[in-house]
């Protein structure tokens, strides 16, 4: 019922209930990737060395965020030193401002942590995701009942991102694996694997798609 003209669609933010309405082939994904301020990352420090086992730079946008720091300022499961927070009270949208993070600093702080921990924004499809698997840091996903796979393409769920049922669980299952050298550097890398497939999988659906509607017109 649609002008082919406006095909395809490309959304930046996934939505499972616009794919199952105009098919995955016309409704494409566009996975977010890091900001365009984000420096780019070529040497990636092994998760053994990493003097955090997590970082989390955030502003207090809803509840699952205050979950997410009130469970770990609170854990006794990781040495406080270990874990760097820096929590602004709400979101602001002019940037720099008092509470503001620059990009240097934050990716330094990343690249030094073991975990990311990836609360939602607009969309669990953020930016932060993107910007720990390129830092070398394993994202860590609420699943929240049913909404993470609701709101993540399927093939996240096959990577070595760390999904955890709760923020609550997330304190020791970080360390459970920061006690496992072998098995943390084993996912490391294989998620920065996943990550290098995955981004050329989507280029190569881009580019096929793409080709295609050149040879319709």
């Amino acid at each position: 019922m649609l002008p082919p003209t406006i095909r395809p669609w490309f959304r930046q933010y996934f939505d499972p209930k616009q794919q199952a309405a105009f098919g995955s082939e016309t409704a494409m994904f566009m996975p977010l990737g890091s900001r365009v301020e984000f420096p780019n990352i070529t040497t990636i420090k092994p998760a053994s060395e990493r003097t955090y086992v997590f970082s989390l730079m955030i502003a207090m946008t809803d509840n699952s965020r205050r979950k997410l720091v009130e469970t770990l300022k609170n854990t006794a499961l990781i040495p406080k030193e270990r874990g760097f927070m820096h929590v602004a009270e709400q979101w602001h949208p002019e940037v720099p401002n008092a509470e503001y993070v620059p990009p240097e600093k934050y990716a330094e702080i990343m690249q030094d942590s073991v975990f990311t921990p990836c609360p939602k924004g607009r969309s669990l499809d953020t930016f932060r995701l993107y910007e720990s698997i390129e830092s070398g840091s394993i994202p860590v996903i609420e699943l929240a009942g049913g909404y993470a796979r609701q709101h993540l393409p399927a093939e996240y769920f096959d990577s070595p991102i760390l999904f955890v049922e709760t923020w609550e669980a997330a304190p020791a299952m970080m360390m459970e694996l920061v006690k496992d050298t072998g098995a943390l550097i084993d996912r490391q890398k294989k998620l920065k694997e996943w990550y290098n497939g995955f981004m050329k999988k989507v280029v190569g659906r881009l580019e096929a798609l793409l080709e295609a509607r050149r040879a319709m017109s």
